[in-house]
């Protein structure tokens, strides 16, 4: 990648004598330094040190090559990613390319990563006065729909042309036993703790857990992420089962529906409730019955959309995997602010408590909102966000 970008800057110096106009050769120009700063980011993020090249390296100098330092390699992305920011368009129609808010939102990221707070809070400024992004209203909705304002980058897959992209890949691995899959892309017991109570504490300080009924109680992402499902000690379990006597369920549970069938990963509960035939069908998703059924007894719900049951005919599924989100930009940049001690009230309410307000929208919850504090209790509210 890195070396197609430099050969790309490299023929673009001749590009109108071939025919390309001003502004297509801005546009790839901007697409090139894009991709050099998104992958010199990548690799001073998860190797630090690393070969820095600014030009086309012969083969010769290739084996004499040596590592620069990290810090080096970030401040080259940071260059990058300002270039390609200065010739990127605000947005495209149409076809989807890196644009302006992706180069700035990119930068926010690795600089945060390395503990660059300043570089953050001016590349997080200018990407929120471009004006062009915003929170999507639903949560849950966001991780299914085709297109939403808040993504800033992201890759498409297509039933049509048989691509699935990103995890999609693998989308076997997220569809239940039920309708062919094996679910063995799981939740980890960490990420299913780490939500927090409805009053906003942790599940190990907050009176509202009930440990014999996790999803009770719960920031409202936590069952947009996770399949919820209910147990014996559930306040309304009665009447769950009973929805399943009555022919109910689907128009009393639907949250608790996961492609057409209840989830339980009960070992004890050799039957579920099918929703499209009305009655009780074998638990195949139970370690009593699957060996290999989830390991913590937890899968995903976010992502999956209810057309996915079709995935034998369609042979892939069409799901956007969100690469970038203004979400991000927005809780990057209050964390930055918070390690530089200039974090405010009015800094909180526009970007955590917004991101938090959001996810409790349509809940009839209100949201804990997250006040002023010491920068250490911040610093922990805010990565945990």
């Amino acid at each position: 990648a890195i070396t197609d970008a430099l050969t790309l800057l490299e023929h673009l110096n001749d590009a109108k004598e071939k025919g390309l106009t001003d502004e297509e050769i801005k546009q790839y120009k901007g697409e090139a330094y894009f991709l050099l700063g998104f992958s010199y980011g990548m690799l001073a993020t998860y190797w630090g040190d690393a070969v820095l090249y600014k030009n086309k390296m012969s083969l010769d100098d290739a084996f004499k090559a040596t590592r620069s330092p990290r810090q080096d390699v970030f401040n080259f992305a940071y260059e990058c990613l300002d270039s390609a920011a200065t010739n990127l368009p605000i947005s495209y129609t149409g076809e989807q390319r890196p644009t302006k808010g992706a180069a700035l939102g990119f930068k926010v990221r690795f600089a945060l990563f390395n503990g660059d707070y300043k570089i953050v809070t001016n590349a997080a400024e200018k990407c929120m006065s471009l004006g062009v992004y915003k929170l999507a209203p639903n949560y849950a909705e966001l991780f299914k729909s085709a297109t939403s304002p808040e993504l800033m980058f992201y890759m498409e897959g297509s039933t049509d042309l048989k691509i699935s992209v990103g995890i999609f890949s693998g989308y076997q691995g997220l569809i239940s036993r039920k309708v062919g899959g094996y679910l063995n892309m799981i939740p980890t017991f960490d990420l299913f703790y780490s939500y927090l109570c409805t009053d906003g504490r942790p599940i190990d300080e907050s009176p509202l857990y009930n440990p014999k009924d996790p999803f009770a109680n719960r920031d409202p992402r936590l069952a947009y992420t996770i399949q919820p499902f209910k147990t014996k000690y559930s306040s309304d379990f009665t009447e769950y089962e009973k929805s399943k006597e009555d022919g109910t369920f689907s128009q009393k549970y639907p949250e608790y529906c996961y492609l057409g069938y209840e989830f339980n990963p009960n070992p004890y509960a050799i039957t579920l409730y099918d929703t499209y035939q009305n009655k009780l069908v074998p638990n195949l998703d139970s370690k009593s019955i699957a060996e290999y059924a989830s390991f913590t007894g937890l899968i995903m719900k976010k992502y999956v959309k209810d057309d996915w049951i079709n995935w034998r005919t369609n042979k892939s599924v069409d799901n956007v995997f969100p690469y970038l989100r203004y979400a991000e930009v927005l809780m990057s940049y209050v964390e930055a602010k918070n390690e530089l001690g200039e974090c405010t009230q009015n800094i909180l309410d526009s970007t955590i408590n917004k991101v938090r307000a959001r996810a409790y929208n349509g809940s009839g919850i209100t949201y804990p909102r997250v006040m002023m504090d010491t920068q250490e209790k911040l610093r922990k509210i805010i990565r945990m966000e």
